[in-house]
């Protein structure tokens, strides 16, 4: 099993990493379930790219998956109770502007981006579970990826997107993590737009099993502090995403619309009678 999810995390990272694909202000959401109990499946509940924020939802008897992107805000979550194949996908792109203030000098500049991330990873019986976070800035990428799985120790992909604070806490069958993740230093040109990427995965494989991924508000543009890192003298501007003087301050203060809330007690329904499903099995 843990073939599937190291296969489906390094195809999720180089499609990421590679792909110029990602238009300005681009929205993706997609949400997938493959029920072998049940014999349903499908890319469900809406989903695909579009230019504005976007959501994807889906669920069968064993599993369910959804998956949000609005601007600064990547967010997915994955559920199996059974036999099932789950997986959500989000990526958000957008234009950066590097500009200087008073009458600072230079072409090209270093810069860092300051991402909050957040979640966590649950399975059991026999099971395996991982996610992706890939993060662009101007064509330069960084990611970072763990896999669980009930059957072997934890195991991590590239990780050259590293937690500045906070971390990641993992054993065989859950992982943790939560607080700042920095990427590495990428030279931008001075005032003209840059591209800026989010991509978020995470997904599970049930055999049969249980599988909790919860990233449901996830990878995001921090706030309350410099979005980006940058030399004395120079600021960061994104109107269209809501990222003033290097500060992103999104409508009402958080990333997430009221349709995400009302996804996520949705699923946690799901969750729910999948949780009774297995303890009327286990009877």
């Amino acid at each position: 099993m843990k073939t599937f999810v190291r296969s489906v995390l390094g195809l999720m990272a180089c499609a990421a990493l590679g792909s110029p694909a990602w238009a300005a202000d681009s929205f993706f959401a997609s949400a997938s379930v493959q029920d072998f109990d049940n014999g349903c499946g499908s890319f469900g509940g809406g989903g695909g790219r579009s230019a504005a924020p976007i959501s994807a939802g889906f669920a069968c008897g064993s599993g369910s998956a959804g998956a949000l992107a609005t601007q600064g805000h990547a967010g997915v979550e994955a559920h199996v109770s059974g036999n099932a194949i789950v997986s959500g996908t989000s990526e958000f792109t957008t234009f950066v502007t590097f500009l200087p203030k008073d009458g600072q000098d230079g072409d090209v500049i270093p810069v860092q981006l300051n991402a909050a991330f957040a979640g966590s990873m649950g399975i059991g019986g026999s099971a395996d579970s991982g996610y992706n976070v890939a993060i662009d800035i101007g064509g330069t990428g960084f990611t970072r990826s763990t896999s669980i799985d009930t059957g072997a120790p934890p195991s991590h992909g590239v990780t050259n997107l590293g937690f500045s604070e906070g971390g990641e806490v993992d054993n065989q069958l859950s992982a943790f993590m939560g607080g700042v993740l920095t990427t590495g230093v990428v030279m931008v040109p001075v005032a003209v737009p840059v591209s800026v990427s989010f991509h978020l995965f995470a997904g599970g494989f049930g055999n049969p099993g249980s599988v909790n991924d919860l990233f449901a508000g996830s990878l995001d543009f921090v706030q309350d502090r410099d979005l980006f890192i940058l030399p004395e003298g120079f600021t960061a501007e994104d109107p269209d995403a809501f990222v003033v003087d290097n500060r992103f301050t999104p409508p009402g203060g958080v990333p997430e619309p009221a349709s995400w809330a009302l996804m996520i007690a949705g699923f946690g329904m799901a969750g729910a009678m999948l949780r009774r499903r297995r303890a009327w099995a286990g009877a």
